[in-house]
């Protein structure tokens, strides 16, 4: 980040060791309810982890509130997000408009420029007063506990009077397809990206390095033949599944299996857990202009 003062909040099951990294700017929390065990209702356990994250906030922040930014703990976020929101200060929230899709599997990196945040979880800042923020992390009746579903981030933060403006910049990178992605374990699909809209390598290179500070990340993009070799392989992949769709009427399709969203508002009411989320601002209260935590 291009600035320090943020907050970094996570919330976890099991704590990692983390000692390399561990400062003032990162709080680790232990959920205290069980671990959701059915795979499809993983999406409501990051949810009310979530709002475990907003009720330690609301112990610490001051009446005046502060920036809160939705994160899964596997995207990058641009250098100088967390500057602009400040410098910009606008008290309602932010959105990212445009951002990076990074395919795991194919090393290949898409610039989206509309619409990203009906992609990508980590899109969202917004600006909430204490009164806002949850008393524990079962209470879904408060302003930022409606906040669950990225693909109406915008549409409810303007119903709320906390109307979104666009970063000017693409302000987050989504790793896709990668082991751990609960789309791919939920939903049995592959995020693909746009073969029209692809960044040239070493351009994708400097973008990851530079503007995300993810040096491990750069280093593994596609290189001028790997990076043919990997359009090759994702347009084979887009064939192959569509192929699968129109042409295997019998094989059982990801959309019997669930849409991530519809299964997100069958569970609204329910019980649920588990995410990551950076907040923005300092443990005391400060001048205006002088907050964030991210």
């Amino acid at each position: 980040m291009s600035r320090s003062d943020y907050r970094i909040v996570i919330a976890c099951h099991e704590l990692p060791d983390l000692t390399d990294i561990h400062g003032s700017d990162l709080e680790l929390l232990q959920a205290p309810f069980a671990i959701e065990t059915d795979l499809m209702r993983r999406g409501a356990d990051k949810i009310r982890k979530r709002r475990l994250i907003g009720s330690w906030l609301r112990e610490r922040v001051g009446e005046e509130g502060a920036y809160v930014m939705f994160l899964d703990a596997d995207d990058l976020v641009h250098r100088r997000l967390v500057d602009h929101v400040l410098g910009d200060d606008n008290r309602r929230s932010y959105i990212a408009e445009a951002g990076y899709i990074f395919d795991s599997t194919t090393k290949l990196l898409e610039k989206r420029v509309a619409r990203f945040y009906a992609t990508c979880g980590s899109c969202f800042v917004c600006w909430f007063r204490k009164e806002d923020l949850p008393l524990s992390f079962d209470d879904t009746d408060c302003l930022y506990s409606q906040f669950d579903l990225h693909r109406e981030f915008k549409d409810m933060a303007a119903q709320l009077g906390r109307a979104s403006e666009a970063f000017p910049f693409p302000a987050v990178v989504y790793l896709a397809n990668h082991g751990e992605s609960l789309r791919v374990k939920q939903f049995d699909q592959m995020r693909e990206v746009d073969l029209f809209e692809l960044v040239r390598p070493r351009q994708a290179r400097y973008v990851l390095e530079q503007d995300f500070s993810c040096a491990d990340v750069a280093r593994s993009a596609a290189r001028r033949w790997p990076f043919i070799s990997g359009v090759a392989v994702s347009s084979i992949r887009q064939l192959w599944y569509r192929g699968k769709r129109y042409a295997l009427p019998g094989r059982r399709s990801s959309a019997e299996r669930g849409d991530p969203a519809e299964v997100i508002k069958e569970i609204r009411s329910a019980p649920e857990r588990l995410q990551q989320a950076s907040f923005v601002k300092p443990q005391t209260p400060v001048p205006r202009n002088r907050e964030i935590k991210a």
